[in-house]
């Protein structure tokens, strides 16, 4: 895959996924979930870095039957970032961990979660 597809299809992902167009499910393994497309699946995945404190993201593409097409990283997408002349962002981390985040959130219903918590406090008598 070209480095201009590589960025394209993460801002892509990215523009979908806050835009809510994308759909992200659970995939019963935590930190890891996917979209559905009509031929492909798309998968995010967070996993514990081999420094520190820190996440590694990947994204993968999937066909179908299961078998994996491509998947970058961060730190992939970072390099390519540099490198490209024309990329406005150079930090694929930032980038990867928005469109997880956005997944995460999509997926376990995290807003509609917070806005029930809320409306039960707001219901609850004062002191």
């Amino acid at each position: 895959m070209t480095d201009e597809k590589f960025i394209e299809l993460a801002r892509l992902i990215d523009d979908r996924t806050t835009s809510g167009a994308m759909k992200w499910e659970e995939t019963g393994v935590d930190s890891l979930f996917q979209a559905t497309l009509s031929k492909f699946v798309i998968r995010i995945k967070a996993s514990q870095s081999n420094f520190a404190d820190e996440i590694d993201y990947e994204i993968s593409i999937m066909g179908r039957n299961g078998t994996m097409l491509e998947s970058f990283s961060d730190m992939e997408l970072s390099r390519i970032l540099k490198n490209h002349p024309n990329a406005v962002e150079k930090n694929g981390y930032i980038l990867m961990d928005h469109i997880f985040k956005n997944a995460k959130r999509t997926a376990l219903g995290i807003d509609k979660a917070i806005d029930d918590v809320l409306k039960e406090l707001n219901d609850l008598p004062p002191f």
